[in-house]
């Protein structure tokens, strides 16, 4: 068997590369015994990205923009479980300028059902260029719901003008109080 110290050092691993593992297992209450496997990178990504913390991407069109008013939702990421609340971490907007700008009345709002925990703001919304903005997400005190999906809601908006998709990227943390 090679000594591991004489394989030269690879500073940029790739998702193929295999690394080995050494299981420890109890075979009675005094013998243990060492297995070893061997598992690829892309596997170790997997489990650790597949964690409570959660990024999606969603483009809204202009159709779907231009849709929405009063208590109008698009469903950005769906409800969790029982006992679970999404908790959006953050959200980034890509306002995809194409001719008109939009007249929006009022913020968008990220909402857990219709409970608003972040504003998407009409200057940002109804700019007449491209524009990259953060939505400005919950202060303390707002009040969460369980089992509930992330939506955009219309907020009581109105808008009759506008053509530009909008994408939002969200980030967001599901808390399970199983």
């Amino acid at each position: 068997m090679a000594i591991i110290n004489s394989y030269p050092l690879e500073s940029n691993p790739k998702l193929n590369d295999s690394l080995v593992l050494i299981k420890t297992i109890e075979n009675d209450s005094e013998s243990t015994s060492n297995v070893t496997k061997t598992v690829s990178l892309s596997s170790v990504k997997t489990l650790v990205s597949d964690g409570d913390i959660k990024t999606v991407q969603k483009t809204i069109t202009a159709a779907q923009l231009g849709d929405l008013s009063g208590t109008d939702v698009i469903e950005l990421v769906a409800a969790p479980g029982a006992n679970k609340v999404l908790v959006p971490v953050y959200a980034i907007c890509f306002l995809d300028y194409n001719s008109e700008a939009y007249n929006f009345s009022a913020n968008l709002e990220i909402a857990s059902k219709t409970s608003p925990l972040g504003a998407l703001p009409t200057a940002q919304l109804n700019a007449s260029s491209d524009t990259y903005f953060a939505a400005d997400l919950f202060a303390a005190g707002i009040v969460f719901e369980d089992n509930q999906p992330l939506n955009l809601f219309a907020n009581s908006t109105t808008v009759s003008t506008g053509d530009s998709p909008l994408k939002i990227e969200i980030t967001y943390k599901i808390v399970d109080f199983s």
